[in-house]
């Protein structure tokens, strides 16, 4: 794991005197861990990020509710749609 590669591999490199192999895979191998926990903590930070979002939506998708209240249209206040044209019965598909 990479865990037990950073853990060992640096106390391997001083045992041998922090030669050069040595001391280059105890570098890589802290390379990995740090690698390692920035994308765990991208994927939890993006966890939160949905629970946060889905939460406001109580599970349910954000859906559009243009032409609603149709069967009160044109008198209706919110008859108004798209580019400020005017809902008619006529221009419902």
């Amino acid at each position: 794991s990479v865990y037990g590669a950073a853990l060992a591999l640096p106390q391997i490199a001083r045992t041998a005197g922090w030669s050069l192999e040595y001391t280059t895979l105890a570098c890589h191998s802290m390379m990995f861990l740090l690698t390692n926990l920035m994308l765990q903590g991208f994927l939890l930070y993006m966890l939160s990020v949905e629970e946060r979002t889905m939460a406001k939506f109580s599970g349910q998708p954000h859906l559009c509710d243009f032409g609603a209240q149709s069967s009160e249209c044109p008198d209706s206040p919110n008859c108004i749609g798209p580019g400020g044209t005017v809902y008619t019965p006529d221009r419902m598909y």
